[in-house]
């Protein structure tokens, strides 16, 4: 069997539609803003890529990130040690 090519015309009208598809997506995905508001969870995800960029290993040690040691406690019956 022979591939079928479509014409011009319709690969620029799937060119358009795809872009069109990414334009609008990563327009709601900035306008939508942060899905974690004042949450720390997924500062290592960002920490471990620049690590393995910066050092060749996939950890941080506290001299590399001391940020990532800090710890805080809020509520009514919090304690630190």
């Amino acid at each position: 069997m022979e591939a079928v090519n479509p014409p011009a015309a319709l690969r620029r009208l799937n060119g358009r539609v795809a872009l069109r598809a990414s334009a609008v997506t990563l327009f709601v995905y900035l306008v939508s803003g942060t899905a974690l508001p004042d949450s720390q969870d997924t500062t290592p995800n960002a920490y471990v890529p620049v690590s393995l960029l910066a050092h060749g290993d996939l950890a941080f040690t506290r001299l590399e990130a001391p940020v990532m040691f800090l710890w805080s406690i809020e509520g009514p019956k919090a304690r630190c040690r």
